[in-house]
């Protein structure tokens, strides 16, 4: 798929005179020219801020018009070439998306505690040591009963009523990793 081009911040960025001077058409400081497309003895082309128009041939049009005839260019490789030579950058790609909200990354926070405590829960209950109590407890339910507290003592914060209380609880839990460690985790156990 070819992208859209912006041709109004082109010329809005370029003006003819600019193309004129990078691609080799001479211009007098009262902005005439001897025009490149007819045999052309004296100067009979105005090239100003924001057109171009030769009063012998009638070849007439705008920065686009101008490096697309200079260098036989299709308007679109013209502006794509004016874009490149000029320094403008792309404007089709799309627009970051905005940072999530802080509801959003309490959700986020909530919804992957949720999650861990259910995993957590789940391993505690399957490498439950045996009734009998003979030899050590497993590796995997020690670390679920820990893990467990941990993660509804997070989930306790999330019930503050005090909203600053709960946005720090978020940030820490977010800048610490805590969140990503959980989710990483989750996403191992369901492999």
């Amino acid at each position: 798929m070819i992208p859209s081009i912006d041709f109004a911040r082109i010329k809005a960025a370029v003006t003819p005179l600019d193309a004129a001077a990078r691609y080799g058409l001479a211009v007098s400081r009262g902005k005439q020219a001897r025009c490149p497309f007819h045999d052309d003895r004296h100067p009979s082309m105005l090239v100003d801020e924001r057109h171009f128009h030769c009063f012998a041939c009638g070849a007439h049009g705008d920065v686009i018009d101008l490096t697309s005839r200079l260098l036989s260019l299709s308007t679109g490789d013209a502006a794509r070439r004016l874009m490149s030579d000029f320094g403008l950058a792309r404007t089709d790609a799309p627009p970051a998306p905005p940072p999530p909200s802080p509801a959003q990354l309490e959700a986020r926070c909530r919804r992957t505690l949720n999650a861990y405590v259910a995993l957590m829960r789940r391993r505690k209950e399957r490498y439950a040591p045996s009734p009998s109590g003979n030899g050590p407890w497993p590796a995997l339910f020690q670390q679920a009963c820990t893990a467990l507290g941990a993660a509804e003592c997070a989930l306790d914060q999330l019930d503050d009523p005090d909203p600053a209380a709960r946005r720090d609880a978020v940030r820490e839990m977010l800048e610490s990793g805590m969140i990503r460690k959980m989710e990483l985790e989750a996403l191992r156990s369901a492999q």
